[in-house]
C-alpha cells in the first residue's frame, strides 16, 4: 500500500531487474535532477540536508544560487553544528 513502481536506473527500462517498489519520497530521491552534497562521509540530496538542518528547501536553494559551492557546504556544516 502507498507504493509505486520505481526504476532503479532512471534511464533504464521498466523490467524486473531495474524496478522496485518505492514510496514517493524514495522516488523523489532517485530523480536525475537532484543535487547531491557530500559532507564528510555523508552524501544526501539538497532536500534531505534542508530537513536535517531545519531550513526550508526554498531557503537552501536560494542560498545555493547566490553563493559558491564552498559557501553552501559551509552554510550546511554551520547549521549541523548548532
Amino acid at each position: 500500500e502507498h507504493l509505486t513502481i520505481d526504476r532503479i536506473a532512471g534511464n533504464g527500462n521498466y523490467c524486473p531487474e531495474n524496478c522496485r517498489w518505492s514510496t514517493s519520497i524514495e522516488q523523489n530521491r532517485n530523480k536525475s535532477n537532484n543535487v547531491y552534497i557530500t559532507i564528510g562521509d555523508t552524501t544526501k540530496t539538497l532536500k534531505e540536508w534542508s530537513i536535517e538542518i531545519n531550513v526550508t528547501y526554498k531557503a537552501i536553494t536560494s542560498f545555493r544560487y547566490r553563493h559558491s559551492d564552498e559557501e553552501l557546504l559551509e552554510y550546511i556544516s554551520k547549521h549541523l553544528n548548532k
